[in-house]
C-alpha cells in the first residue's frame, strides 16, 4: 500500500541462504527463516540469492476462500481498503507540505508524479 503510493515497483528481500543471521557471529541462536514468507507473498527467487516481490498487496479470488473463512477475509480487505485510503491522504498530505515548504525552483519537480 505504502509502496504503491511512494511508487515503488519492485522489493527484493534476502532468501536464508545469504541472510545475515546464518552468520558464525549468531551461531548460538536458531536464525529466523524467512524464505517461507516470501514465498507466501508470490516472491520468485532471482540468481542473486534475493526474492522479487510485487509491492502490492495480493487478494485471494473470493470463490478460493472457504465459506467458512469469507466473513474473516471480507473484514480483512475492509482493513485493507481503510488502510489503503488513510496512506494515500497522509502521503497526498505529506507532499502538499513538502511542496509548499520548498524552495521556488523545486517546487515543480516535487509536484511530478
Amino acid at each position: 500500500m505504502l509502496c504503491g503510493e511512494l511508487g515503488v515497483v519492485r522489493i527484493r528481500a534476502v532468501s536464508d541462504e545469504y541472510s545475515a543471521c546464518r552468520s558464525s557471529y549468531f551461531h548460538k541462536r536458531i536464525p529466523p527463516s524467512y524464505d517461507s514468507a516470501w514465498i507466501d507473498h508470490d516472491g520468485s527467487l532471482d540468481e542473486g540469492g534475493f526474492y522479487e516481490l510485487a509491492p502490492g498487496v495480493s487478494r485471494r479470488p473470493h470463490e478460493s476462500i472457504p465459506s467458512r473463512k469469507r466473513a474473516q477475509y471480507r473484514r480483512r480487505y475492509q482493513l485493507f481498503d481503510s488502510l489503503e485510503q488513510q496512506i494515500g491522504e497522509t502521503v497526498s498530505a505529506a507532499r502538499a507540505r513538502a511542496v509548499a515548504a520548498a524552495p521556488a525552483p523545486y517546487r515543480g519537480r516535487l509536484n511530478d508524479d
